[in-house]
């Protein structure tokens, strides 16, 4: 079964902390990561970031997010 994490919280350190989270708990193959554009991050953060994560990632930035059934204008899911 596929974990799922969400933060509503736009930091990158809170991305950190739920690939963290996904990585111990369910050891990937790899990853998905969604998140808004109105987050708390600078380009260059995320994708320096993004880069030295030794598992493939795809994903995107999109203006909501679509969690649970309810719509998220900030935040992350990794899944």
């Amino acid at each position: 079964m596929i974990q799922c994490y969400f933060s509503p919280m736009a930091s990158l350190a809170e991305l950190k902390a739920l690939v963290a989270s996904a990585r111990a708990d369910s050891r990937p193959r790899g990853l998905v990561i969604l998140g808004s554009i109105d987050n708390d991050h600078h380009a260059d953060d995320l994708d320096a970031f993004l880069k030295q994560l030794p598992l493939p990632v795809g994903g995107g930035l999109f203006p909501a997010l679509l969690f649970d059934g309810q719509v998220q204008h900030s935040g992350w899911i990794v899944y």
